[in-house]
């Protein structure tokens, strides 16, 4: 769902890599650039306009939210 809300992949990855290493860490000591593909993404755009006309609306914001979701797969996903 949407929730009007929009940023860049890169400021979601960003966000994500803050996170899970702290502020002010390199993005390349993390992320690999190098790799492109023929009509990469830069980011996607939702329209959740069905599901607002029939009463529903947001009910987290993504940059309150981000640490947490990070912190849970720090201490869940099977590396």
């Amino acid at each position: 769902m949407a929730g009007g809300f929009e940023q860049s992949n890169l400021d979601t990855v960003i966000k994500i890599v803050s996170c899970f290493h702290g502020e002010g860490k390199s993005l390349r000591d993390y992320v690999d650039f190098s790799y492109r593909r023929e009509g990469q993404d830069v980011r996607y755009a939702l329209n959740d306009m069905k599901l607002r006309n029939l009463g529903w609306s947001p009910s987290k914001v993504f940059d309150e939210e981000i640490s947490e979701v990070v912190d849970y797969y720090k201490d869940n996903f099977v590396w």
